[in-house]
């Protein structure tokens, strides 16, 4: 498997290597995706923290006797929304994998 975070860090030196090995350059691309890939990644995570505030948020309420409907509204709304981020980032991460296996290994 190749580190991506070489490749972010050395594209140039990774596209010379997959040259050298008669393979296009491709740094750019794996880049692309891998920035995808964390984009969702950090959109899931954000999600996932303001749905843990509101479930708390709800449990205050409730303890003071509160209308927490709007919050039970929001946490479901955003509990439909992490299982979409995950499937997206899972997708995304799986097909990223997929397309880094296809590179030939570099020389150490």
């Amino acid at each position: 498997m190749h580190d991506l975070k070489w490749i972010r860090d050395n594209p140039d030196q990774f596209d010379a290597a997959l040259k050298r090995r008669g393979a296009p350059p491709a740094a750019a691309d794996i880049i692309a995706r891998d920035a995808e890939r964390r984009r969702l990644q950090t959109e899931f995570q954000a999600v996932q923290s303001r749905r843990n505030e509101a479930s708390k948020l709800i449990g205050q309420a409730k303890a003071k006797g509160q209308d927490a409907s709007a919050l039970m509204a929001e946490v479901a709304q955003l509990k439909e929304r992490t299982s979409v981020l995950e499937a997206e980032e899972r997708t995304a991460g799986e097909a990223l994998d997929a397309y880094l296996a296809t590179f030939p290994n570099m020389p150490a």
